[in-house]
């Protein structure tokens, strides 16, 4: 799993992971209740090989400013549980 990397003073508008069990990890948090996007550009257009890679690795989770922090520590915990 591949955080982003820390910065100091950023605002997030995605929240995007990296791991090698995507597709499973967006069906867990799924049947868990977190709604998360798959990073699949359905565009007609021809892609490069590393954005197909990046695309079949990332996930983005949900973060917003409405969000309390009960429902942050409810993800984060969905997500621990899941690489437990």
């Amino acid at each position: 799993l591949y955080l982003p990397k820390d910065s100091s003073g950023r605002v997030w508008q995605d929240y995007i992971i990296r791991t090698d069990k995507r597709d499973d990890l967006f069906e867990f948090l799924k049947k868990k209740g977190v709604e998360t996007m798959k990073n699949d550009y359905l565009f007609p257009i021809p892609k490069r090989s590393s954005s197909i890679l990046y695309e079949s690795e990332t996930l983005r989770l949900p973060i917003n400013e409405v969000l309390t922090d009960k429902e942050i520590k409810f993800v984060i915990k969905q997500v621990n549980s899941f690489y437990a």
